[in-house]
């Protein structure tokens, strides 16, 4: 009985997710337009989403001393909206710490990420989980937002071009699509029939299928802009 009722439950969690609204994937020359329209969103890389991010809940700080020629500068900022609200376990920044952040962010806008791991050092019970969890609680939120919004690139690919290749054992990549058209569904409808496969790998990570074509999005989130071979971007713009 137990079983059933959480077979139940399953099927019917399956069956609200797969009524969520999903953006559709668009053609590249429909991207352009949009690209067109708003090039600031759809330019900009994820270390500038992430600024946008933090500017949007902090916003500009404010300096209580602007005509002291001795003043560093370290002005207040207001994290209450990035750390405290709707948070089960708020997080409450310094000025320092603040001003620091800020510091960062602004860093990573104008591109100076290199290859660095920041730490965030400190005794035990100090914050450092609980900061970076309301951060990361923020991002997800603000990604979800028209604010948040990013392009990444999806591949569409023919199935029988790619069953025309004879052997493809030596290939790593063609051995996944392969399995991947193995376990699709050819007809939509087909999804509301795997109650008895919700825990099933292959159901987990199915892409979208569409008769002749499926897709998969591309496993490094590239920026559809990526397709324009570098050498040509600037005269393409």
């Amino acid at each position: 009985m137990a079983v059933h009722k959480i077979k139940k439950a399953m099927h019917y969690l399956n069956q609200r997710l797969s009524q969520l609204e999903q953006p559709a994937t668009i053609p590249f020359d429909k991207f352009l337009e949009v690209l067109a329209a708003k090039p600031h969103t759809v330019v900009r890389n994820v270390f500038q989403v992430f600024h946008d991010m933090i500017k949007t809940y902090v916003g500009e700080g404010v300096d209580e001393y602007p005509d002291d020629p001795e003043s560093i500068h370290y002005v207040h900022y207001d994290c209450s909206r990035l750390f405290v609200q709707g948070s089960d376990h708020p997080f409450f920044a310094d000025r320092l710490f603040a001003n620091r952040l800020i510091s960062l962010i602004e860093a990573l806008k104008r591109g100076a990420q290199q290859n660095k791991i920041y730490i965030f050092e400190g005794p035990p019970g100090c914050g450092k989980s609980t900061f970076l969890n309301n951060l990361l609680k923020k991002f997800e939120e603000y990604a979800n937002t028209e604010n948040g919004l990013r392009f990444e690139t999806v591949w569409r690919f023919d199935r029988k071009i790619l069953a025309s290749f004879p052997e493809h054992g030596d290939i790593p990549l063609l051995e996944k699509l392969s399995q991947l058209v193995n376990n699709v569904p050819q007809d939509a409808s087909q999804f509301d029939k795997v109650e008895n496969n919700l825990h099933s790998a292959d159901y987990m990570e199915v892409p979208y299928s569409t008769g002749d074509y499926f897709e998969v999005p591309c496993p490094s989130h590239d920026n559809p802009l990526l397709m324009i071979p570098k050498p040509h971007r600037r005269m393409f713009f």
